[in-house]
């Protein structure tokens, strides 16, 4: 299940796919904003591997994890 995590500044973070076939990278957003990629985090080719990427940076930066 896609999970959404979320920061102390309340901005958004999920994966989404980009332009093409299979391609999956994590985006945020403010609120009240659009998405935009996590420069940082790295494209998969799958789905499941780009939230595994974000899980594991999310954790490590303290966010909470809502259901998507």
């Amino acid at each position: 299940m896609k999970k959404t995590y979320i920061d102390e500044r309340g901005w958004q973070y999920a994966v989404r796919p980009g332009l093409g076939h299979d391609v999956f990278k994590a985006f945020y957003r403010k609120p009240g904003k659009s998405w935009h990629a996590v420069r940082v985090l790295a494209w998969f080719a799958s789905e499941q591997e780009a939230e595994a990427d974000l899980a594991r940076w999310a954790a490590k930066k303290g966010m909470r994890c809502m259901e998507g």
